[in-house]
């Protein structure tokens, strides 16, 4: 909060009138309309004004020192360069239209990741803003369903059984909820769709409320306008698209996701062979996780038909859903893909990748993988 502040403002007159944030949108949505920007410029000063493009960020807080006698203008340079807004431009148009920077007051503010503008004018003022007790939980990219119910249920927020239930039956306001099948074969409906990120979780949340806040971060940073138009193009669905990522996101790393994500589309989308048989993602990752997510959570039972409709060494084509929740990342090198001509890749322990065209050359690359792998285990591998 400002410090020495009483009546001192920062250059403006105290005769402060506080406009309201849904008149403010308003009328930028017409001065967005007289330029013509149209929706997505609305869309994207709405999110700047109401901090969500600046949400999940995983930043920390900062301080600054406000000079006596600071302009409008100066101030909302300040917070652009400190990152504190996303916008300068934005900042003082705002100020103008609420007319808050009248209350605005020099000495040291503390600003929050992710603050609205409403909140940062209040701080500016000396206005005492309430924090909301929350928990802070990271679900770093490729966490699975379960495993992000196992973590809510360790904060006291529901059980396992209660978030699976959730996922599964109810409904969301979210753009894409349609899209995602209602397959009785699928363990979790929601897999894929729970964006990876760190969130603040109110410590009176519901269940609900936390799914409900990872979906909506998912319409935020992946079903963007630009998305929507690659999946479209793509001649896929935005599950099997995700599907895809889960895969993507589980094979890969360190840059490689592109190239990995060019492998599994090759392997699909190639003829079916002179003996009859039919593309197969055949990826270990499927296998990994019927092991340690269906038959953990039935305790070694799950249903047949449920882990076949999971295997892609069984499945032909795409599996019947997600792996795991996909970062921005994979859904992109998945959505664009490197062209090669690669059917097969193996990495060893020293995270090198083999990549091959045909089975005989994936065999001589198995081979040089487990022989690296034995040097590792000797200590004799010199990179």
């Amino acid at each position: 909060m400002a410090k020495d502040r009483t009546n001192a403002y920062a250059g403006a007159e105290s005769t402060a009138r506080r406009g309201c944030s849904g008149c403010l949108v308003t009328m930028l949505l017409l001065l967005v309309a007289v330029f013509g920007l149209g929706y997505f410029g609305y869309r994207s000063i709405s999110n700047e004004i109401n901090g969500s493009s600046r949400a999940g960020d995983g930043g920390q807080e900062i301080v600054l020192e406000v000079p006596e006698g600071s302009s409008t203008i100066a101030i909302a340079n300040m917070l652009k360069e400190n990152g504190v807004i996303g916008s300068a431009r934005i900042f003082r148009l705002y100020s103008q239209l609420t007319d808050v920077s009248s209350s605005f007051m020099y000495g040291e503010h503390t600003f929050q990741p992710g603050m609205s503008y409403e909140d940062i004018s209040k701080e500016l003022s000396g206005v005492l803003i309430e924090q909301i007790p929350c928990n802070t939980i990271t679900f770093p990219e490729g966490r699975t369903c379960l495993s992000m119910a196992e973590t809510l249920e360790e904060y006291g927020y529901g059980t396992v059984e209660e978030f699976i239930s959730i996922c599964n039956n109810e409904t969301f306001d979210v753009d894409f909820f349609n899209y995602i099948s209602n397959n009785s074969l699928k363990f979790i409906k929601l897999e894929g769709f729970l964006y990876p990120d760190t969130y603040d979780f109110p410590l009176d949340a519901t269940l609900y409320d936390c799914i409900e806040m990872m979906l909506k971060n998912f319409e935020e940073k992946v079903w963007t306008p630009e998305i929507k138009s690659a999946v479209e193009n793509s001649g896929y669905s935005l599950e099997e698209v995700i599907t895809m990522a889960s895969i993507v996101e589980k094979e890969s790393f360190d840059g490689a996701e592109n190239r990995v994500a060019s492998v599994f589309w090759n392997r699909i989308e190639r003829p079916i062979d002179d003996l009859g048989a039919a593309p197969m993602l055949q990826s270990d990752t499927t296998d990994v996780w019927i092991q340690y997510v269906l038959e953990y959570y039935y305790e070694g039972n799950a249903p047949e038909d449920m882990v076949n409709a999971y295997n892609s060494d069984y499945v032909q084509g795409i599996i019947v859903g997600p792996i795991c929740n996909p970062g921005l990342v994979c859904i992109e090198a998945t959505l664009n893909p490197e062209n090669t001509n690669y059917y097969f890749f193996v990495t060893d322990e020293a995270k090198n990748f083999y990549w091959a065209e045909t089975y005989s050359q994936h065999v001589q690359n198995c081979e040089q993988a487990d022989l690296v792998n034995q040097q590792i285990e000797n200590g004799t591998y010199e990179g």
